[in-house]
């Protein structure tokens, strides 16, 4: 009886480490989970703010080549055409 008594204890301690170790790992890929996700919205904040940056950039650079072109109009059909013949010229080849 002392036998069997003994191995039901040694069972339910086992359990219960067992137990106590799940929880553990739980708790930890549940703040790694809490961790991933902080980083994500990080990472989305900071490209959104990189996009929003190349946006004004390209909107600053067409602002200028519009001005430039309006100041220049010569100049700029010059530029076109020049670059018209380059490209047909090679696309023949």
């Amino acid at each position: 009886m002392k036998v069997e008594q003994a191995a039901r204890n040694a069972a339910q301690a086992g359990s219960d480490h067992l137990h106590q170790a799940a929880d553990a790992a739980v708790q930890g890929l549940r703040g790694a989970a809490d961790g991933l996700r902080s980083a994500a919205g990080t990472a989305g904040e900071e490209l959104s703010e990189a996009g929003a940056a190349a946006v004004r950039g390209t909107q600053d650079l067409l602002s200028h080549c519009s001005q430039s072109i309006r100041q220049h109009p010569l100049a700029a059909f010059g530029v076109a055409f020049a670059a018209g013949v380059v490209i047909s010229r090679l696309l023949r080849r």
